[in-house]
């Protein structure tokens, strides 16, 4: 799953999902 950067510089993911969001969303799964 590619991992997208936004304009504030935070990287997240297209589809965040609940349990990654706890992993942490720098995960590069």
């Amino acid at each position: 799953m590619k991992i997208r950067t936004n304009s504030a510089g935070v990287t997240f993911k297209p589809i965040p999902m609940k349990c990654e969001a706890h992993k942490g969303l720098d995960s590069g799964d």
